[in-house]
């Protein structure tokens, strides 16, 4: 059992070391949460605690995974896990740019940063971009605004 909070504060993965499998959960999310088949992103990702969800990208790097489960995708290889936790970390970089982008431009209205980064990423249909405000809120806590 390994704490990984980031998603949400509790979050937990069990690992089983001895033949690398992973039942991951939804503790990373990549670029988004994706369809059943694992190609389309059908909501932006829910991360919120940006500090933390950054630490468990890197915790899970150091486990010697070879197959992991998640909760959104289809069964990840070691490369496919590889790369989730690549994408889930560029996420936050990006989007760590574009939020401190408009908040030295002057904008610090919440619902306008909203529009503006779902605007600049959206890769899912555009009724769920509500659910970036978990991300954004994280994101603004990060960088110290409240």
């Amino acid at each position: 059992v390994i704490g990984a909070p980031g998603h949400s504060p509790g979050q937990i993965v069990l690992y089983r070391a001895s033949d690398g499998v992973l039942l991951l959960s939804d503790a990373v999310l990549g670029m988004g949460v994706v369809d059943a088949d694992g190609e389309a992103i059908t909501m932006p990702p829910t991360h919120q605690f940006i500090g933390d969800y950054l630490n468990t990208i890197d915790k899970l790097r150091r486990l010697d995974v070879q197959l992991a489960l998640a909760g959104h995708w289809p069964a990840l290889s070691a490369a496919a896990f590889g790369k989730l936790l690549d994408e889930s970390r560029r996420c936050v970089e990006r989007d760590l740019e574009i939020v401190s982008r408009h908040l030295q431009q002057g904008e610090t209205d919440f619902a306008k940063l909203l529009h503006l980064l779902n605007e600049q990423v959206r890769q899912w249909p555009i009724d769920q971009d509500i659910h970036y405000h978990y991300a954004l809120s994280g994101y603004l806590k990060h960088l110290g605004v409240q």
